[in-house]
């Protein structure tokens, strides 16, 4: 049986396709998992001890642009080089500012 893996990025939904040797496609969704997101409030209060006011320079002291930041802070994805710079900015770890989302539907 030949089986791949695929993943359908809009809903955030991973599934299983199976083919077996008859050629009858099996579909099998899997169990969906809450996605890892930046937690605003833990970021806000870890700008406090580095002294740093607001969004904007946390946008400065990154190099993350603003619009970027805003929509981390909405749930949109991150990736492993902006959670750095956020961990590296702030002086934290990356499961201090990253938290389990909202179920997606």
């Amino acid at each position: 049986m030949d089986s791949f893996f695929e993943c359908d990025m809009q809903v955030n939904t991973c599934c299983l396709h199976c083919q077996c040797k008859y050629g009858i496609i099996v579909h099998m969704a899997k169990k969906k998992v809450k996605a890892l997101v930046i937690d605003r409030a833990e970021v806000r209060r870890l700008m406090v001890p580095q002294r740093i006011p607001n969004q904007q320079e946390l946008s400065r002291h990154t190099g993350i642009g603003y619009y970027h930041l805003c929509r981390l802070f909405a749930g949109s994805g991150w990736n492993h080089r902006t959670l750095s710079r956020l961990c590296s900015a702030l002086k934290c770890e990356p499961n201090d500012i990253l938290v389990r989302g909202k179920d997606e539907v």
